[in-house]
């Protein structure tokens, strides 16, 4: 009997292969490689089997309660919907991580299609109708997993391009989602080391208007943004021909602000000048050509441009 193995068999059984083991295809050898290609996929390796544990245990569940009342499933199609759900997820992150930490619209279009066929199989004509009104529920109220199916969170596949001074995409100057960096906080030893002539001061329209910014990403965002129009919104119920810069000292009843930033916005205006803007609940800063300028709420009563962006914001 011969004890000595070829290399190839050494390896086919060092790895649980053989004969009758199925090998990967070239287009599944291809995909692996397309996954492990790009900076997401080095730095976050395993990420896809460890977002998909979270998910399933945070969100797959209660998605599916949410649709099983909605779609009224008996529990033989409660256990399909389960694991269709699950696939969905599992095909997101496979995109999400090839993708470079993002997910296109044209891909999440396609995981989308390849979930509505599955349940279209499983359920009635008038289930299928009430599977995809929840499907495409954009609050999460109804869906837990709207956040994984709204294309507003997805990104075209080619690269957008910052757009032209006068082409606003509908008023939707955000062109971006939070991509969650952190800048330096401001701070009231800081506004007071500042000498007077880098203080902004006088009506904020003389030195920005909302109107005059080009585009705008955000930076960090500490709040939940609902969908459609909030963050612009909340950009623009600070910068107003009514607004005036604070130049004084930073009143102390607004020190707790100062600890819990909200959103930080960097933008260009139209002149090619790049600036920042960072909200508080009850303050914003803007620095723009190395000067700085303080915003305050006429009264600590008031609520915060926006509505209730003190409301979304994390608790301490």
């Amino acid at each position: 009997m011969k004890l000595g193995l070829s290399l190839a068999m050494a390896l086919l059984l060092a790895t649980g292969g053989g004969p009758s083991t199925a090998q990967p295809t070239a287009d599944e050898v291809k995909a692996a490689s397309e996954m492990s290609d790009n900076a997401f996929a080095r730095d976050n390796p395993g990420y896809k089997e460890r977002a998909g544990a979270f998910y399933e245990k945070e969100y797959l569940e209660k998605a599916l309660d949410q649709m099983a009342k909605v779609v009224e499933l008996t529990d033989d199609q409660k256990m399909v919907a389960r694991r269709i759900l699950r696939t969905f997820i599992t095909d997101w992150l496979q995109n999400y991580v090839s993708g470079d930490g993002h997910i296109s619209r044209e891909d999440l279009a396609r995981c989308l299609a390849l979930m509505d066929e599955r349940f279209q199989g499983e359920l009635s004509q008038a289930g299928y109708k009430a599977y995809l009104a929840w499907r495409k529920d954009e609050t999460g109220g109804r869906n837990a997993l709207a956040f994984m199916m709204n294309p507003r969170f997805a990104i075209p596949q080619t690269p957008a391009k910052m757009p032209e001074p006068n082409d606003t995409r509908e008023n939707r100057k955000i062109q971006l989602p939070p991509l969650g960096f952190h800048t330096i906080d401001f701070s009231k030893e800081f506004w007071a080391s500042l000498k007077d002539n880098y203080k902004l001061k006088g009506n904020v329209a003389d030195v920005l208007s909302y109107e005059q910014i080009r585009w705008m990403v955000i930076i960090r965002c500490n709040i939940h943004v609902p969908a459609g129009d909030y963050l612009d919104r909340l950009i623009h119920g600070w910068i107003t021909d009514a607004t005036t810069f604070h130049s004084g000292p930073i009143p102390d009843n607004t020190m707790r602000d100062l600890r819990r930033p909200l959103l930080t916005v960097l933008f260009e205006a139209e002149k090619g000048e790049l600036g920042l803007l960072t909200i508080y609940s009850d303050v914003a800063v803007i620095e723009l050509n190395s000067r700085y300028g303080l915003l305050l709420k006429k009264s600590r009563g008031e609520q915060p441009a926006g509505g209730d962006a003190k409301d979304r914001a994390p608790q301490p």
